[in-house]
């Protein structure tokens, strides 16, 4: 009996699967679980059904060129090769080189799973979009210069507005170095001098043609460009990152020029429309200043000092009147009144008594006598008459008696 050591078993298993014919062509479907990815971006998970599974591996290189994630549930139709692994543990493996999901295309799976991620990461958020110029200096149009889109742009821009020059910027827009090359042609025309607006082109085409706009370099050389990026991809129902990712999505290239210049015609015709309308409200504006014009002229004429002159002269004559009437009216009664006083005091006057035949007698010092009181012998008196006075000397004093 021969006895092999477990190298030895493993070392045989390995050998006869590498040279069974059969295992090294195997198309096979499953359900995947345990995804890892390795630092170094191999692909390791499992594919299982209701019975059983098998550990599987995408090496680096063929896992990038599947395009999509491989994520945990999913079911895969997968070719490759059956291996058996001798490392610590012994194992049978797949070795695939390639995978598409079962029942959906790998390409809208990839478009999906990336649209989800950058979605979340916030690269197409509204906050972002910038709105383009009204009247740019310079339209940037990225595309193939051969293609049909570059000659559909360049007649609408022809047509609307000739006199914004445009640049052209050729780029790949299908193959495996489209996206590179598209994102390289992106960020050359926003750093072009007077360029205000790019727009990016291309025909429709299948989701296999339109794959380069599908790709995140792509996306991102959108949103890193220095003026706002005008996206007319495919045809209306055609949808691409660089529609998401786009400041302004057009259904189809056309639809990005009329997008990107206004209508020089349209703009004559409003500017005609307007300045007739300008024209009209300026008139009628005009005509409701001349009327109130005429009104206020009327109504200042009226309230004109040199049309109410003769009439406020008038006025001061007829005042100037009745100021004098009024003055002698009361000069008059001033008169009445002091002639009245006049004859009051007058009559009450001392002298008025003595012209009557009444004298009034004054002591040496100049004060009235009034009694008898207080004279004596040889006192010298001052009679005062109406028309003079007289001096005396008191002979002698007598009192009369009150019996008199």
């Amino acid at each position: 009996m021969q006895v092999l050591s477990v190298s030895q078993v493993s070392e045989y298993l390995v050998e006869v699967v590498s040279q069974e014919r059969g295992l090294q062509d195997l198309w096979v479907e499953g359900e995947v679980s345990e995804v890892t990815v390795s630092v170094r971006g191999h692909c390791y998970f499992t594919l299982k059904d209701d019975r059983t599974s098998l550990p599987c591996v995408l090496f680096r290189t063929d896992y990038l060129r599947v395009g999509f994630a491989i994520e945990p549930g999913m079911t895969l139709v997968a070719h490759g090769k059956a291996s058996v692994y001798g490392g610590p543990r012994t194992q049978v493996q797949l070795v695939l080189d390639q995978a598409q999901p079962s029942g959906t295309g790998g390409l809208y799976l990839a478009f999906e799973q990336l649209r989800r991620r950058l979605e979340r990461e916030g690269l197409f958020d509204a906050a972002l979009k910038r709105r383009p110029p009204f009247l740019p200096r310079r339209v940037a149009v990225v595309t193939s210069e051969g293609g049909a889109a570059l000659r559909d742009v360049l007649r609408v821009l022809r047509r609307r507005c000739a006199i914004v020059p445009v640049l052209l910027v050729h780029t790949a827009v299908q193959g495996e170095t489209a996206p590179v090359s598209i994102a390289r042609a992106l960020r050359q025309a926003g750093t072009r001098e007077g360029v205000d607006v790019v727009l990016l082109v291309r025909g429709g085409g299948s989701i296999e043609d339109l794959a380069a706009f599908n790709a995140e370099e792509v996306a991102r050389a959108i949103r890193a460009s220095g003026v706002p990026v005008i996206v007319g991809v495919g045809h209306d129902t055609d949808y691409t990152i660089a529609d998401f990712a786009a400041d302004v999505r057009a259904p189809t290239p056309s639809a990005a020029a009329e997008m990107a210049v206004p209508n020089l015609a349209d703009l004559r015709r409003d500017l005609v429309a307007r300045r007739q309308a300008l024209d009209g409200a300026v008139g009628r504006a005009l005509s409701q200043r001349a009327e109130r014009l005429e009104t206020l002229g009327a109504r200042l004429e009226r309230q004109s000092p040199a049309r109410r002159l003769p009439e406020l002269q008038q006025r001061l004559d007829e005042r100037t009147q009745r100021l004098a009437r009024a003055l002698t009216t009361s000069l008059e009664r001033a008169r009445q009144k002091l002639a009245g006083d006049r004859a009051r005091l007058e009559a009450l006057s001392p002298l008025a008594v003595l012209a009557r035949g009444y004298s009034l007698a004054r002591d040496g010092e100049g004060h009235v006598l009034t009694s008898v009181a207080g004279l004596h012998a040889g006192q010298r008196l001052v009679t005062v008459f109406a028309d003079g006075q007289a001096m005396s000397t008191v002979d002698q004093v007598e009192v009369a008696s009150r019996d008199a």
